[in-house]
């Protein structure tokens, strides 16, 4: 057997009564038909009267037709309201202390975590800039060596030799690394800067560089100037 269902309170203050839960309001509506006026508002929004909410404000004659119908009680909202006992006062407090305790070890822990990742970084940028005289110490020994092969070269001198400007273009905006987060381009090192494409592998560039959303950046490592000439690829003059 269901049990009735609970009236719904109407609290007074300054001879007025007031409906302050949402559900109250949406019965009242839907199933007594008392519409009421809804009053509250923002003080930042006072004059904008299509965006008030609750509480609800009911007239005397609503009050009078839901009491006669038992649905609803009076609530006198100056009298229900008492001043705390010294336990609850103390059992606030602790709360408020403990919900601090709890603030202050989250600030610590994110400050921890914050600190552990730029010490990662320390130790990526570290370990990029040691390959990177590792790779160069390869190249002057292949070079001493007799080793000129093109693709050995060019593989071992590209990454080294990033101009300024094509390491500020490839950063991302955080001050990640830049050869792995938010590059504006997708790179493959060819033999020599003069090296021979076919049609086919400029639309698979392109194609590579459009599916990545980032432009297809063909790098080549020229002898005689000892540089790396940069050409980029992309798809263009859609629609």
């Amino acid at each position: 057997m269901d049990s009735p269902p609970q009236p719904i309170a109407l609290h007074v203050s300054n001879n007025k009564a007031f409906v302050w839960d949402p559900e109250d309001a949406a019965a009242l509506r839907r199933l007594h038909h008392v519409t009421g006026m809804l009053t509250g508002t923002l003080p930042s929004m006072a004059q904008q009267n299509i965006f008030l909410g609750l509480p609800l404000l009911l007239m005397p004659e609503e009050v009078v037709f839901l009491l006669e119908s038992k649905v609803a009680v009076l609530l006198d909202d100056g009298n229900a309201h008492r001043p705390p006992t010294q336990s609850e006062l103390a059992s606030w407090r602790q709360l408020i202390q403990k919900h601090r305790a709890a603030a202050l070890r989250e600030v610590e822990d994110t400050k921890r975590t914050r600190q552990n990742v730029r010490e990662q970084k320390t130790s990526e940028d570290a370990l990029r800039k040691r390959k990177e005289r590792e790779a160069k110490k390869l190249a002057a020994a292949a070079v001493a060596t007799g080793n000129n092969d093109p693709a050995t070269l060019s593989s071992l001198l590209v990454p080294t030799a990033e101009p300024e400007e094509a390491k500020s273009t490839m950063s991302g905006k955080d001050g990640s690394d830049q050869l792995r987060y938010h590059s504006h381009f997708v790179a493959s090192v060819l033999l020599t800067s003069v090296t021979k494409l076919t049609p086919m592998q400029i639309v698979a560039y392109g194609r590579l560089g459009t599916g990545t959303k980032k432009a297809h950046l063909l790098c080549g490592w020229d002898e005689e100037s000892n540089t790396v000439d940069y050409y980029s690829i992309e798809w263009a003059n859609f629609g």
